[in-house]
């Protein structure tokens, strides 16, 4: 039996629905109904969270630390400046004045779903295309999906590579067996997803920043590149290499000193992953930074 339970939590600080998951890839475990939104897929699935202007009510099977990390009210980024390098602390001071109501919406309980988003948002819209395939995914249910095939959904490439990876490997073994609230384990699952064919750096650090509590794991897309050159300079940098980073963590791989990736974390500590999302809601026009 599904025990439901009725509770509030107080949001003391400023919390931006909307704009706290738009970048999230669990937005697509949601209906948004106004104040309201549903939570549809994975984990407390069929709660309902009311947002008022000091609280938020929480009715459904979902226990209070779950909805603080569902709700990315677990996340305060006014406790993280002091994680920023001091060159960069001032210009990340502003960013979190003006942007603190911005949380990180992430799930650990939900990572196969999260993976599952974020590896069918490549090359596509997100909020378009990634979603409309993770509900019809969650609809008929993940084994009816890995049995009947990926035609039920669509035709894209982006669904034909999931299917064939959740068919012809044990991945989804490697994913529930993982434990999201430990950092080692976190790393030791970065390189070994890397190992699977179809899966590049910015899938997994995009997963891990939603799927775990570790918000320095940090995806660079076009979105947080274009930031870091236009507002901080930042040239002569690259991506990560996937056979690198499949071989070291970041703090001994040899080209380190060249990385976006460790660039970011190095100096923007357990921010990082959070302004590269601000990143993306100013690529998105939802933000002038």
């Amino acid at each position: 039996m599904v025990i439901r339970h009725t509770f509030s939590i107080k949001l003391l600080k400023p919390y931006d629905l909307l704009l706290t998951f738009y970048p999230s890839f669990t937005y697509s475990f949601y209906r948004f109904r106004g104040n309201k939104i549903i939570k549809d897929t994975g984990i407390c699935s069929g709660t309902i969270f009311t947002f008022y202007s000091d609280h938020v009510v929480i009715d459904g099977p979902c226990s209070k630390d779950v909805a603080r990390e569902l709700l990315g009210l677990w996340f305060d980024p006014v406790e993280y400046v002091d994680t920023v390098d001091q060159r960069y602390r001032d210009y990340v001071l502003s960013l979190v004045n003006r942007f603190n109501g911005i949380r990180l919406a992430i799930s650990p309980s939900d990572r196969i779903w999260v993976f599952i988003s974020v590896f069918l948002s490549k090359a596509t819209k997100f909020h378009t295309n990634t979603v409309k395939w993770v509900r019809k995914i969650a609809s008929i249910g993940l084994d009816d999906f890995i049995k009947t095939g990926y035609r039920s959904i669509g035709n894209s490439f982006q669904l034909k590579q999931l299917w064939h990876l959740l068919n012809e490997t044990d991945i989804i073994n490697l994913l529930e067996s993982f434990n999201p609230y430990n950092l080692d384990d976190s790393w030791r699952l970065r390189r070994k997803l890397l190992k699977y064919k179809y899966i590049g750096v910015k899938t997994v650090d995009a997963f891990l920043l939603f799927a775990t509590p570790f918000s320095f794991f940090t995806p660079i897309d076009r979105h947080y590149r274009k930031f870091l050159a236009q507002k901080l300079g930042l040239r002569g940098y690259r991506e990560p290499l996937n056979n690198l980073c499949r071989l070291y963590d970041c703090s001994i791989c040899p080209l380190n000193r060249n990385c976006l990736s460790y660039f970011s974390r190095r100096n923007f500590g357990r921010l990082s992953g959070w302004i590269q999302t601000l990143s993306y809601l100013a690529g998105n026009k939802l933000l002038n930074i």
